[in-house]
């Protein structure tokens, strides 16, 4: 990856926030920051208007929960890649997360590697 690469994770889970963080870091991303819900992340992205090359959310969250971020994101930034995370399995589930605009879901529980691979399909597949 060629340049600074900004990524926003979003999970209450701090283990899982670390988890997709060193898997940024391998893959070339330079500058994460990560929330434990979806308002803290609002005010992040809020505050200065950052672009992110990348957003990584959890489904099920406290005070505001995925589905409900991405809502409000996609108003602002409706090109950046959004990877939705979920334990979810069912198939309206995932319909309803490409409807509010998610580019790809990813069902927990996660491997490093496989989330690697997966995340570079990703991001390969929306620049194209």
């Amino acid at each position: 990856m060629a340049g600074d690469k900004h990524a926003l994770i979003i999970d209450d889970d701090n283990v899982m926030r670390r988890l997709l963080e060193g898997v940024l870091q391998q893959i070339g991303f330079t500058h994460i920051q990560s929330a434990a819900d979806g308002r803290i992340a609002l005010e992040i992205i809020g505050g200065n208007g950052k672009k992110f090359d990348l957003v990584i959310c959890d489904w099920m969250m406290p005070k505001m929960d995925g589905l409900e971020f991405l809502k409000e994101f996609r108003v602002t930034y409706p090109d950046t890649p959004f990877i939705m995370l979920t334990a979810k399995s069912e198939t309206k589930d995932f319909h309803a997360a490409k409807a509010m605009g998610a580019t790809h879901f990813f069902m927990k529980p996660l491997e490093a590697a496989d989330l690697a691979v997966r995340i570079k399909a990703t991001l390969d597949l929306a620049s194209s």
